[in-house]
């Protein structure tokens, strides 16, 4: 594995811990509601069009301060994902 494999692996890792911390946080407060999914248009974060599904994923239980915090999370560690299956 090269250092920039591994350097993308780490930050996955990192995003994967910070995400499964962000679901138990939002299941121990109670906001698991289908409304917390209904954002404004104007409150519609700008995600990498690579991550809109697993951003969606993630987001599905969260309210929206939380779905602010992983776009956050998904744009800082962009690159660490790939863009296309050539990027594997």
């Amino acid at each position: 594995m090269s250092c920039e494999q591994e350097r993308k692996f780490e930050n996955i890792l990192q995003l994967r811990a910070e995400i499964k911390s962000l679901r138990k946080v939002c299941k121990e407060v109670g906001h698991v509601s289908s409304q917390a999914n209904v954002m404004k248009d104007e409150e519609s974060p700008d995600i990498p069009e690579n991550l809109q599904a697993l951003y969606d994923k993630s987001s599905e239980i969260l309210n929206s301060y939380q779905r602010k915090q992983i776009a956050q999370l998904h744009r800082k560690y962009e690159d660490a994902f790939a863009r296309s299956k050539q990027d594997f």
